[in-house]
């Protein structure tokens, strides 16, 4: 509720459809993504894992864009922007996700994930003077204060299908 509030979900007036699907289908895979991972860093180490998820992911986006596609009139500065949101956006946020895999549940994981608006929001604020309306504040509270009894009471941990075969 509170990450819908923060980007405005209700206005349907500008709603796109195809948006709308490939959020649905993000997380549905972000689910997944984060249900196995619980799985598999019982077995294996956190970067082990999320080397092998990008491995995936770059051979994936190689196939669907070839690097000798990509635009080389960019600039150096504008390089260096792409670097740190692929280091600072991607990486590191993975990098933690896969960590705390072994110490909380995925279930937690996702409710502190939903979090990102809210700093991102916060950051804009911040760095670009941009505003929040006062439901999309009310939203980022929600989204804290989850985070907040998620990490006080936690959450019910769910069997795998493939682990509740064992």
């Amino acid at each position: 509720m509170g990450a819908g509030l923060v980007s405005q979900a209700w206005r349907f007036k500008e709603l796109d459809l195809l948006g709308l699907g490939a959020g649905l289908a993000a997380a549905v895979l972000f689910a997944s993504y984060l249900l196995q991972s619980e799985s598999i860093t019982r077995h294996l180490h956190p970067a082990a894992v999320l080397g092998l998820g990008f491995l995936v992911a770059a051979t994936l986006w190689s196939v669907l864009y070839p690097p000798w596609e990509f635009p080389l009139d960019v600039s150096a500065g504008a390089r260096w922007q792409l670097v740190w949101v692929g280091l600072g956006g991607t990486m590191l946020p993975f990098v933690l996700e896969m960590g705390a895999m072994r110490h909380i549940s995925a279930g937690s994981a996702g409710v502190i994930a939903t979090s990102e608006p809210v700093f991102a929001a916060a950051a804009a604020w911040v760095l670009l003077s941009q505003s929040l309306s006062p439901l999309q504040v009310v939203g980022g509270m929600a989204v804290v204060a989850a985070v907040a009894t998620t990490q006080r009471i936690g959450t019910p941990s769910l069997k795998l299908p493939m682990e509740a075969a064992h």
